[in-house]
């Protein structure tokens, strides 16, 4: 095999291939939660994931690994309550009981909505998180293509991040 070919080849696997633990999407939507409540720097009051119908469809029956049985969407409020944004795909790897404990609490008093967003690409969620007890603050964290790929990042209405969109041939 030509070097140049096997060197691209060795990219393409490299980018491709990441540690996650398990099942990508749900996995994807604890780290944009994660990720959303570290740029708000406090515990939300609230956080909605809007997020492609793919997204949707591949979370809603897939359970979390070191969640306690969650499923789906629930990773989120887990990447809220104990997710680690540092470690992208592995965000949930070192959750502890408490933190369980704590994101079921509050998935039973409805603090994680989850809506369906038009037009935009198969992968691609979007984590907003609210506080509005306090000082009210806010934060965005938009992930598109890829699942650990942030292309956008927002607090209190102000860009702090944003890359534009890769282009597929």
């Amino acid at each position: 095999m030509n070097r140049k070919i096997y060197n691209e080849y060795v990219t393409i696997l490299e980018s491709e291939l990441v540690p996650a633990l398990g099942c990508t999407e749900p996995i994807a939507l604890a780290y944009a939660a994660a990720k959303a409540k570290e740029v708000l720097g406090k515990m939300p009051d609230h956080i909605t994931m809007r997020c492609s119908g793919n997204i949707i469809k591949n979370v809603k029956g897939v359970k979390v690994p070191n969640s306690g049985g969650m499923k789906g969407v629930e990773a989120a409020v887990l990447g809220i309550t104990g997710g680690d944004p540092s470690q992208a795909l592995e965000v949930l790897e070192h959750v502890t009981d408490r933190e369980i404990d704590e994101a079921e609490k509050l998935l039973k008093a409805g603090f994680c909505d989850c809506v369906l967003k038009d037009d935009v690409a198969n992968l691609y969620i979007e984590a907003y998180a609210v506080c509005k007890k306090t000082e009210k603050s806010e934060a965005l964290v938009v992930i598109e293509d890829e699942h650990t790929n942030i292309t956008h990042i927002e607090k209190d209405g102000q860009v702090l991040f944003h890359k534009e969109k890769k282009e597929y041939c």
